[in-house]
C-alpha cells in the first residue's frame, strides 16, 4: 500500500503538490507501469483536458488501483477543471474500499501563491473567482483558509480521521509538515543547454521569460508558443539538453511524453511551488516545471540559477 497517493488533473499540479511531500515523491504521466516501488506517487490524470464523465471515471479508476494510507484529490487553487465531479468519483470510489463513513475535506488555498479562500470562495491576490464557490458539495466540508497557519490548523482538527483530502500544493505542505522528510537533494549541475519552453498563456509566464532574456541567458534557449509545437521544437534539437524548465501543464506533458518521458523523482523546490525533479531511465534529466501563474518576475532567473549552480535557493 502506498503512503501518499496523490490524483492530479495536469502535470504541474502533480509535480508541486509532490514537491511538498518532500524528495523522492515519483510523478508518473502513465500508470501502466503502476508505482515503481515508491511510497509516494503522484499520478497526472490529465482530466482537464477530458470530458467531465471521462475525468470522474478516470479518477475513481485511479484512487481504485492505487489503495493508500492518504489519498489526495489535487485541485487547481484557480478553481479550473471538472472540480466537483472528480471529487465525488474519488469520494465514491473511496467510501467503496471500506471508508463508508469517509468525507471530502476540501482546501484549496495555497498562500504562498496568493490563493486564499474565504467564505467558502476562492480569491487569487485578493480577487474574488467567478467560478470559486464550491460549497454545496455532497459529503464534504469547504474551509476556509488565508495563512498557511490556516491550513496547518484544518489538518490538525482532521488528521487521524477517515476522510478524502482535497486541495492544492498548500494543503499537502501542511499536512506533511509533522512528518519527517528527507532533506533537499542538490540538483546535477547542468553542462549541455537548458531549455525553457513557455507554453502558458499567463501574462506572469511572458514577463517571467522577458526577464530571463534580459539576464543573459548564454548558451540557454528560450521558446515559448503553443504545448504541441515547444515539444516539436524540443524533440528536434540537435545537441546535448542539460535541463528543460518547463511552464504551463499541457506544455510540460506534451514535451516529456515526446521525448518518452513516463516518470519523474522529486529532487526539491526552486521555491514554493516549482519544483526541481530528475526524470527516470536511462539519464536522469533535470527538469523544473511551473504553472504558468506561479512565481514573481525572477522565478525563472531562479530556477536558471539553481540548474547552473547545483544550489537551491
Amino acid at each position: 500500500m502506498l503512503k501518499i497517493l496523490i490524483i492530479a488533473d495536469d502535470l504541474t499540479g502533480a509535480a508541486d503538490c509532490a514537491a511538498a511531500c518532500g524528495p523522492d515523491a515519483l510523478v508518473v504521466l502513465d500508470d501502466s507501469r503502476g508505482a515503481q516501488g515508491a511510497e509516494v506517487v503522484a499520478f497526472d490524470a490529465n482530466t482537464r483536458s477530458m470530458t467531465a464523465e471521462h475525468a470522474a471515471a478516470e479518477t475513481a479508476r485511479i484512487v481504485r488501483s492505487y489503495p493508500a494510507s492518504i489519498v489526495y484529490k489535487k485541485i487547481d487553487s484557480t478553481m479550473r477543471g471538472h472540480i466537483a465531479v472528480e471529487i465525488a468519483g474519488a469520494l465514491n470510489t473511496y467510501r467503496s474500499m471500506g471508508h463508508p463513513e469517509a468525507i471530502a475535506v476540501v482546501a484549496p488555498a495555497f498562500p504562498a501563491m496568493g490563493r486564499t479562500t474565504k467564505g467558502g470562495r476562492q480569491y487569487v491576490r485578493g480577487v474574488p473567482l467567478e467560478n470559486g464557490d464550491l460549497t454545496g458539495l455532497p459529503n464534504s466540508v469547504m474551509c476556509d483558509a488565508e495563512t498557511d497557519e490556516d491550513l496547518r490548523a484544518i489538518t490538525i482538527k482532521w488528521i487521524g480521521r477517515d476522510v478524502l483530502w482535497v486541495g492544492s500544493a498548500g494543503l499537502m505542505s501542511a499536512l506533511t509538515a509533522h512528518q519527517p522528510k528527507r532533506k533537499p537533494l542538490p540538483p546535477p549541475k547542468v553542462s549541455g543547454s537548458i531549455i525553457f519552453a513557455v507554453g502558458s498563456l499567463s501574462e506572469r509566464s511572458r514577463q517571467q521569460a522577458e526577464s530571463l532574456r534580459a539576464s543573459g541567458i548564454g548558451s540557454d534557449v528560450i521558446l515559448v508558443g503553443e504545448p504541441e509545437a515547444l515539444a516539436s521544437q524540443v524533440s528536434a534539437r540537435h545537441g546535448p539538453i542539460g535541463a528543460l524548465v518547463l511552464t504551463g501543464g499541457d506544455t510540460a506533458r506534451a514535451v516529456l511524453r515526446t521525448l518518452g518521458i513516463a516518470a519523474l523523482r522529486v529532487v526539491g523546490e526552486v521555491e514554493p511551488g516549482v519544483p526541481i525533479l530528475l526524470t527516470e531511465g536511462p539519464r536522469a534529466l533535470p527538469v523544473v516545471t511551473k504553472a504558468g501563474d506561479f512565481g514573481n518576475r525572477e522565478t525563472l532567473v531562479r530556477c536558471r540559477a539553481a540548474l547552473r549552480t547545483g544550489r537551491q535557493p
